[in-house]
């Protein structure tokens, strides 16, 4: 793997543990952490309100983005390799790039109705996935090497 490749997904891995631990910080941190991140109303409802589904809702969304830092991680060799790599890598670009992408029909649709949320959200979601994408193009060969 080319030092580029290792480089794109070290960051990639990096962002993923940054959102993951953005979502557990605001577990901690409140309603109004939630808020702030531009979660749908009914979680900084149950969030104000104290029950499960805010902090449960989170967890699991911090599990999943944690994941993709393992994808990263197993791509760069410093886990073993996770189950369908290539297939997962993919996924996770995908999801992210359009989650991204969501933005473009919103500022044709419903431009008044956009927060700052939205635009900084998904030009994270575009930059992690366009690392996650250009990690997998400059390594395509070695990810598909089962050693």
């Amino acid at each position: 793997m080319s030092s580029k490749s290792r480089l794109l997904f070290h960051l990639a891995a990096f962002g993923s543990v940054a959102a993951s631990l953005t979502h557990i910080w605001a577990i901690f941190a409140g309603p109004e952490a939630y808020a702030s991140l531009g979660a749908p109303p009914d979680i900084v409802a149950s969030a104000e309100a104290g029950t499960l589904y805010a902090p449960v809702t989170t967890v699991i969304i911090a599990v999943i983005i944690f994941g993709w830092a393992l994808y990263a991680w197993s791509a760069l060799k410093i886990l073993p390799r996770m189950p369908l790599l290539r297939t997962g890598l993919i996924a996770i670009a995908a999801v992210l790039i359009l989650r991204a992408l969501v933005l473009a029909p919103a500022l044709f649709l419903v431009p008044e109705q956009l927060r700052p949320f939205d635009y900084w959200s998904s030009a994270i979601c575009l930059g992690l996935g366009l690392l996650y994408a250009f990690g997998i193009r400059s390594s395509w060969s070695s990810l598909g090497k089962q050693t």
